[in-house]
């Protein structure tokens, strides 16, 4: 009697484990193959959250406007931009926090952002859970402040289990880019961005030749920081402070034909001089002039040209912070890169002579 209900039982989980297998091989393919099928973000993603051992004077932190602007092959051998679309102070907090625990410390830290990422959280799920670039227990941490600023962003109706089922890998979540990656190879695309972010030491948005065509004026009437993201921009600045990290903030240039209040301009210099009182070590630069709508290719985000432009004046500002040593291969490779992107003479004719 036993025995048959012994192989009954053996029979009934054979069973239950071949019905669970594709499961468990599903499981096993979106944690390890996530280049295979992911979007055009994720290998960027991927290459912050694995670097390891690096040693970088200079660190670059902000959202895709940061990501554009700051070209590691143009400023020098020393710098690297962990800049990423869709960051904020929230996220990139947690990520720097394990940047300096993984790499050695820097000795300056670069932070901009544009203004609705000082405002807005609205990539939390869609690309910062989704890229698993952040551990179980800082997701846990920015959930737990969400509650305390009732950030309704994070969340949001069915916040708990969008979250569950991003960090447990759903194939609800999923689903979209394994049907689309089922028509394209994207794992050799994804390996060859992968591979552009280390050859341009993180910056990936100046891969860009477009021009912003929008000539339309338009007005910013009040600058304003959201709760959460003040909290957390004031601890982002508190650590480099404490780890002896020089802090310079950057505002950086928008595209004509985008302006200025004065009450904008009131209220963003009120919030930097209260944070000017609390860290005065901090240095705050505004660049705006020498930039036209040919150097961005859209309202925000430079092109190619204009983050050219901007590294050059960046270097020029701060030159003790950038490193003059000879160009790595892994430069020259980024720079070749962009020579046969542009299509400015001016912009060739300046690459090549770093080149020599």
């Amino acid at each position: 009697m036993e025995t048959k209900t012994s192989r009954a039982f053996f029979k009934l989980l054979c069973k239950s484990i071949l019905v669970m297998l594709p499961l468990f091989v599903l499981q096993f393919y979106l944690r390890s193959c996530q280049l295979a099928y992911s979007d055009d973000e994720v290998p960027y993603y991927d290459w912050v959250k694995r670097l390891k051992g690096n040693d970088f004077d200079v660190v670059v932190i902000g959202d895709s406007t940061c990501n554009a602007a700051y070209l590691p092959n143009i400023l020098g051998e020393n710098v690297i931009n962990i800049a990423l679309g869709g960051m904020t102070p929230v996220e990139n907090y947690q990520l720097f926090q394990t940047y300096i625990k993984r790499n050695t410390k820097p000795k300056v830290c670069y932070i901009s952002y544009a203004d609705m990422h000082m405002q807005t959280i609205d990539n939390f799920y869609t690309r910062v859970l989704y890229s698993h670039i952040l551990t179980f227990p800082q997701q846990i941490e920015i959930i737990r402040h969400a509650r305390q600023f009732d950030e309704k962003q994070i969340l949001a109706d069915g916040w708990l289990e969008k979250w569950l089922a991003t960090s447990f890998y759903s194939p609800t979540i999923y689903q979209p880019a394994l049907m689309a990656s089922s028509f394209a190879d994207r794992l050799e695309r994804n390996r060859h961005l992968y591979h552009n972010a280390g050859i341009h030491l993180g910056s990936y948005l100046s891969r860009e030749n477009g021009e912003n065509l929008t000539m339309e004026p338009y007005t910013k009437d009040a600058f304003a920081v959201s709760d959460m993201c003040a909290f957390y921009y004031d601890r982002l600045i508190g650590l480099c402070q404490k780890e002896g990290i020089t802090v310079r903030l950057i505002k950086l240039p928008v595209s004509p034909p985008v302006t200025h209040s004065q009450k904008y301009e009131d209220e963003f210099y009120q919030f930097y001089e209260s944070l000017k009182e609390k860290y005065p070590e901090i240095t705050l630069d505004c660049f705006q002039n020498g930039f036209d709508q040919h150097d961005f290719f859209d309202l925000h985000h430079m092109n190619l040209v204009g983050a050219a432009k901007f590294s050059r004046m960046l270097r020029e500002c701060y030159p003790q912070d950038f490193s003059n040593a000879a160009k790595s291969s892994r430069t020259r490779e980024g720079l070749e890169d962009y020579l046969e992107i542009t299509s400015s003479p001016e912009l060739k004719d300046y690459l090549g002579q770093l080149l020599r």
